[in-house]
Order: C-alpha cells, then structure tokens, then sequence
C-alpha cells in the first residue's frame, strides 16, 4: 500500500515539475518579446528565426509536392503498362477464339460431308 502511495507522490512531483518549467519557458519568452531595447533586437532574432522556418516549411511542401507528383507519375505509368498489357491479352485470345472457330467449322463441315457420302451409299 505504501507503494501505490509513493506512486502518487511522485506524479504530483512530475506535474510540479513540469509545470514549473512550463510556466518558466512561457514567462521567459514573454519578458524577451516585451524587454525594451534588448527585447527589439530579439524581436528581430525571433522574426528572422520565424522567416528561416518558414522557408524550411515552404521547401519541405516542395519537396513533399514533387515526391508526390513522382509517385503519382511512377503509378499513372504501371496504370498504362497493366492497360496495354490487357489490351494485348484480350487481342490474343480474341485471335485464338476465332481461329478455335474456325477450325470447329471446318470439322462441323467435314462431318456433314462424310455424313452426305455415307448417306449416298
């Protein structure tokens, strides 16, 4: 039982903690952006930062946008691979159907013929 109280003990001590360095970081940065003179040029610090990460970001989208794109190519030209190569296929077996056909025919025909001379004699 003592354990499970050490156990809570030290989650309020985390909190605490965390807390504690929360509220320090927010309350440094608000002195740096309200400082008078020193805070101007951090000001500035803190817009060219600001700008550098958006630049980052910005090239970030652009190479995201042009992985994408070549994705979106690689599968658009396996699309038109897999198309083609049925295409084929079906002209394959649309040849074979009627060559299949034909050749039924002919036999059909033979048979008639060998039936019409049985027939005569």
């Amino acid at each position: 039982m003592s354990d499970n109280g050490d156990n809570r003990g030290m989650e309020k001590t985390k909190g605490f903690v965390a807390g504690l360095l929360v509220g320090s970081a927010i309350g440094a940065g608000a002195a740096l952006l309200n400082a008078p003179r020193s805070g101007e040029r951090t000001r500035r610090q803190l817009k060219r930062k600001a700008s550098k990460v958006q630049r980052r970001a910005g090239q970030r989208v652009d190479e995201v946008r042009e992985r994408v794109q070549k994705a979106s190519d690689e599968v658009a030209e396996r699309a038109e691979d897999v198309r083609e190569r049925a295409q084929e296929a079906a002209e394959d077996a649309s040849q074979r159907a009627n060559k299949l056909k034909a050749q039924a025919s002919a036999t059909v025909d033979e048979g008639k013929q060998r039936l019409s001379e049985t027939a005569k004699a």
